[in-house]
């Protein structure tokens, strides 16, 4: 899986050419990912810039190889803000985010799509 993620661009391991396959996953590392992957399918327009997310107090904290993703995740729905609204993106994503992430890349981005 990883040298498939490495090969397609999708993640380019922790440094060093190092993948932590056993390591937690931050929510930003998890934008990056699945807007890696909608663009490697053509599942994000030609040309698209995606607008900065307002209202989200920690959006200083957003690291800026993560800043595009992120914005394409708040505004696909499928990142929200945690309470307070925070975003947390240098926190481990808990498994239900996870799988909630997931689900609403599968409902919104991936509807109707044949890879």
């Amino acid at each position: 899986a990883c040298a498939w993620a490495a090969a397609a661009g999708i993640s380019d391991g922790t440094g060093d050419g190092r993948f932590n396959p056993e390591g937690k996953v931050t929510r930003e590392e998890m934008a990056v990912f699945l807007y890696r992957f909608a663009k490697l399918y053509k599942l994000v327009p030609e040309g698209y810039t995606p607008a900065a997310p307002t209202g989200f107090k920690d959006w200083s904290r957003v690291s800026g190889w993560a800043k595009e993703a992120v914005s394409w995740a708040v505004e696909k729905g499928l990142l929200t803000g945690r309470d307070g609204a925070l975003l947390s993106p240098g926190d481990g994503a808990k498994r239900a985010e996870v799988a909630a992430i997931v689900n609403r890349f599968d409902n919104s981005v991936m509807a109707d799509k044949t890879i």
